[in-house]
């Protein structure tokens, strides 16, 4: 039934014309699904323009990257530059103070310098600073150079 409808409005209003509104709605609402509410289509047809419609893709990723920039633009506003934040008391105004975002840093940072940043394994953090030419040891090179050592220097279980 749904998809009668959607081919029913598209036939009515043109499909280009809804796919161009639908960007446009994307752009502004920044959620597939709200853009195609306010399209008056399903999601269910904007995934199946994206299969059929190569232009539509190029256009929809577009959007998308459009999208991303802007959301990474107001992650860094608000962990770098902060936000003002009003304190009340009894009521009213009575100061304004900037607030940071160490949750939206600590992203920006491991998007932007993975290996710096990133989250470290059990492996990695076992055996933080033993790394050989193949990278980091793991817990298996680990034990048999601890058994090694143990046997050359005589340590008993």
């Amino acid at each position: 039934m749904t998809q009668t409808i959607n081919q029913n409005e598209e036939a009515k209003r043109g499909k280009a014309a809804m796919q161009a509104e639908f960007l446009s709605h994307l752009t502004e609402s920044l959620s597939v699904t709200s853009a195609a509410k306010a399209t008056g289509i399903t999601r269910q047809t904007v995934y199946d323009w994206l299969s059929k419609s190569r232009a539509f893709k190029i256009k929809f990723n577009a959007a998308m990257q459009t999208i991303n920039a802007y959301l990474e633009d107001e992650a860094i506003r608000r962990a770098v530059h902060g936000i003002d934040k009003a304190i009340f008391h009894q009521g009213k105004k009575v100061d304004t103070v900037k607030e940071y975002s160490d949750t939206l840093l600590a992203m920006l940072l491991k998007s932007h310098m993975p290996d710096n940043y990133k989250d470290r394994t059990a492996s990695d953090a076992a055996f933080p600073g033993i790394i050989d030419d193949d990278g980091p040891m793991d817990l298996e090179e680990a034990m048999m150079i601890n058994k090694m050592l143990d046997e050359k220097y005589g340590v008993e279980e």
